[in-house]
């Protein structure tokens, strides 16, 4: 199902058309969707606990763990989060922080 039938489908959804075909198809696009989150969050935790043990890799050394722990790449990453390698890691260890005051 292309984009404009699944958002078509979407904004038209009422009880009475649904299908199990209509539903599958949603169900399957929503699941798929929060296993990207998941990696995300996965790769941002290994990154987070990389800096708890002090020994944060630098983004060649990160796509070999990646590769091999099934996470994001530095470069998808960076281009998620918006920034470069190092300022990448900046951002989490102000993010641990955060979380350790409060």
């Amino acid at each position: 199902m292309e984009k404009k039938e699944l958002k078509y489908l979407l904004l038209n959804l009422k009880i009475d058309n649904i299908t199990d075909e209509k539903l599958e198809i949603i169900l399957e696009k929503y699941y798929t969707r929060r296993k990207n989150f998941q990696s995300y969050s996965q790769t941002k935790m290994r990154l987070a606990q990389l800096i708890i043990e002090g020994c944060f890799p630098n983004a060649k050394e990160f796509n070999k763990i990646a590769k091999k722990e099934g996470l994001y790449s530095s470069k998808s990453i960076k281009y998620i989060e918006e920034c470069s390698w190092k300022e990448l890691e900046n951002k989490i260890i102000k993010e641990i922080k955060l979380i350790l005051n409060s």
